[in-house]
């Protein structure tokens, strides 16, 4: 290959630049159920494994991420004890609001480094 660095990075920045702003969820509205089924499956076991190597290298982070937690919901529910099943219910929500987000950004990069790979090695 006789190209440089620097063309690449020029064939990147123009890709990305031509990309029209709903490209990623067409393309995803584009696959089948079945690979989808499976992209979700990667997404969770790469967030398990970061999940892991996060662990890893802090180990005290997680422990004490749900110590805070035990801590702010029995003073939450002490003090509104009536609150304690809809306080559930939001976080609930919440984590899975955060969930599918993570999950939407990460299925973005794919789908794009897949585009952007296609468009540097075809050209």
């Amino acid at each position: 290959m006789d190209r440089k660095k620097g063309d690449n990075a020029e064939k990147i920045k123009e890709v990305l630049a031509a990309q029209e702003p709903d490209f990623g969820q067409w393309l995803w509205d584009t696959l089948d159920d079945e690979t989808k089924d499976l992209l979700e499956l990667l997404l969770a076991e790469r967030l398990s494994y970061f999940s892991k190597e996060r662990e890893k290298e802090s180990p005290g982070d997680a422990q004490e991420e749900q110590e805070q937690f035990h801590k702010w919901r029995e003073l939450f529910t002490g003090k509104y004890p009536e609150m304690e099943k809809d306080g559930s219910d939001f976080l609930d929500w919440l984590v899975a609001c955060q969930g599918r987000e993570i999950e939407d950004v990460y299925r973005f990069g794919i789908k794009e480094g897949i585009h952007i790979a296609k468009w540097i090695f075809l050209a």
